[in-house]
């Protein structure tokens, strides 16, 4: 109205409206807070970023299309560059005070690619080099997505649930086959191999609930998660996955009591009710479910070799030892060991002949990469262990390190590290466990 009583009052009408409408809009962005919508604006942008972290755990399990983490990455990665750009923003990744878990993985993956070259079968084994790379992928976009939004934790850990429902309830799952008396391959996987996507995920679940989940519907429902997860563990009938589970959860329970300075009244409470499970449990197994061979295992010394595969595999050890000491260094190569095995090494006694693997995760990287492998791997998972253990206050470190090592203990009698899924979920679960303490570590 200034600028009208200025100039005088135009006589054309359009030249009035234009002024009115000037004034109209003036006043609305006067009114308009740029700030609180460009907060508005950031904000979708962390939700679309943790969408794209969702799909990228998600997508590691085969009920998923396969593109479905490459899907999410592009998501998180668009959502992860506009902040960078618009809003001037430094990615998280950036901020994290330690880089040495990242470091051992990609170390692992140079020594590997190293020690290939001298194998049986060198076109092979960098072919397998390049499949454990692939296997880390998702945790590496697990990585560069981390961010302080309180959904990262979400989008991971419900990613994980999802898919190891997916697992307890998709096609010739474990429970229908258990019920059935059936046996069959679930996605191409052995039933121990199954196991082990459960003694991994049972303490993540355990973690989520005791730690983030904030409201009583969540807690149910990730105590219905739990309980349908160990169900599933005891129904896939894998001695190895848990025993390892049960001494592991023991060791680690009695550890955490100790040093959180737990009460001794509930201490001893809580250590009586976990060997009455245990006991009960085994008393009530019937006698045709493989677990009940634990109640069994004293007698292995006086049991036919053809009906314990345990006793079975000291003909497998020793063979395999025999394979190390003609190749020591470099090892026979990676996807090599059943070939060079079968031809040369298998001892009197021996009986199975189609093994990808020696059973044992010590001897399995030893005899494929040698020595300088298997310091390769201690190099990578003693990064993951001290970043654990120097902050094992924290209940992400210990659930991190818990993982960590239970699927080892499982892995002296067995080699899961050598199945894509339970690799992708093992990287992506200590990955995710650093980030988080790393993100509350950037808060404090």
């Amino acid at each position: 109205m200034k600028y009208i009583n200025q100039v005088g009052m135009p006589n054309d009408k359009l030249a009035l409206f234009n002024i009115m409408a000037f004034r109209r809009w003036a006043n609305w962005i006067n009114t308009f807070d740029i700030g609180e919508t460009m907060n508005k604006l950031k904000n979708i942008m962390y939700i679309i970023q943790n969408i794209g972290v969702f799909f990228v755990v998600l997508g590691i399990f085969p009920i998923m299309p396969d593109k479905l983490t490459d899907i999410g990455i592009a998501i998180g990665g668009f959502a992860l560059l506009m902040r960078c750009i618009k809003f001037r923003e430094q990615p998280e990744f950036f901020k994290i005070k330690s880089w040495w878990p990242l470091i051992g993985m990609l170390g692992y993956i140079i020594v590997l690619m190293g020690v290939s070259q001298y194998s049986l079968d060198v076109h092979q084994s960098s072919h397998v080099v390049y499949n454990y790379f692939k296997y880390m992928k998702a945790a590496f976009y697990v990585f560069l997505l981390m961010n302080n939004d309180s959904f990262f934790v979400r989008a991971v850990f419900y990613g994980l649930a999802i898919g190891a429902c997916g697992i307890c309830l998709g096609p010739d799952n474990m429970i229908f086959q258990h019920l059935h008396s059936q046996n069959y391959y679930q996605y191409d996987m052995h039933r121990n191999m199954v196991a082990d996507i459960f003694i991994l995920i049972i303490p993540c679940a355990i973690l989520y609930l005791v730690k983030f989940s904030n409201y009583l519907i969540e807690q149910a429902l990730w105590g219905g998660f739990l309980g349908l997860y160990c169900l599933t563990l005891y129904c896939s009938e894998s001695r190895g996955a848990v025993l390892a589970l049960l001494f592991t959860g023991i060791f680690f329970s009695f550890w955490y009591c100790v040093y959180r300075d737990i009460d001794k009244k509930k201490l001893l409470i809580g250590i009586v009710t976990v060997l009455g499970v245990v006991i009960g449990g085994l008393i009530t197994i019937p006698n045709n479910n493989h677990l009940s061979d634990i109640e069994k295992a004293v007698q292995i010394t006086s049991t036919p070799i053809e009906e314990y595969s345990e006793k079975g595999r000291v003909y497998l050890y020793q063979g395999t030892l025999n394979m190390i000491k003609d190749y020591p260094l470099t090892g026979v190569g990676l996807d090599n060991f059943n070939k060079v095995y079968v031809d040369n090494y298998m001892v009197k006694g021996a009986i199975e002949k189609n093994l990808p693997h020696a059973h044992n995760f010590i001897l399995a990287i030893i005899s494929t990469t040698g020595i300088i492998g298997f310091f390769g791997f201690l190099f990578m998972e003693w990064q993951f262990i001290y970043f654990f253990f120097e902050r094992r206050w924290n209940l992400t470190a210990f659930i991190g390190m818990f993982c960590l090592i239970v699927l080892l203990v499982h892995d002296l009698v067995d080699y899961s590290l050598s199945v894509y899924l339970i690799c992708k979920m093992y990287w992506i679960i200590l990955i995710a466990c650093s980030c988080i303490i790393s993100i509350e570590e950037s808060r404090q």
